[in-house]
């Protein structure tokens, strides 16, 4: 019975860890005004209420009352994120600390002079240092475009 125990506040203590982690990283990450975090819960987009009325399928397991007392990042994983190419250098040690991070998006909203020099600099950095990580560019404009569209068709319904 106690070895029963043992090992389920063992598990209980790497769970509440690696939650900790990603909450910390997700923090981090969503200091910076600009990058956006995506859940596994809906991949699609970070807007979680735009997405209950858009896609009814993009709604957390855990009930709300949990989910905002205990927290998200204890039911769900970070999978993707979208961050500008200026703060690539600040968010890379908090970019590592996602072990279910599946996508990178980089953009980058400067003068067009430096701008693709600049992003393939970024990407081909983030894909050395997370190789097993989708690392690629996003357009902003296209992102705006989404945003907007989903905004429009929640509005209509």
């Amino acid at each position: 019975m106690l070895v029963v125990i043992a090992v389920c506040c063992l598990c209980l203590a790497i769970w509440i860890g690696l939650s900790e982690r990603q909450r910390r990283a997700v923090s981090a990450l969503r200091s910076v005004e600009i990058t956006q975090v995506y859940y596994d819960f809906d991949p699609e987009g970070p807007y979680p209420d735009l997405e209950r009325v858009t896609n009814p399928a993009a709604v957390p397991a855990a009930p709300g009352w949990v989910a905002e007392s205990v927290g998200i990042n204890y039911f769900h994983q970070a999978v993707k994120i979208h961050i500008a190419t200026e703060h690539i250098e600040s968010a890379l040690p908090h970019l590592r600390q996602l072990p279910c991070l599946r996508e990178v998006y980089v953009f980058d909203n400067n003068d067009r002079d430096t701008r693709d020099a600049r992003l393939d600099a970024a990407v081909n950095r983030l894909r050395r240092e997370l190789p097993k990580v989708k690392v690629d560019v996003y357009h902003l404009r296209r992102l705006v475009w989404l945003y907007r569209t989903r905004v429009r068709m929640a509005l209509s319904e």
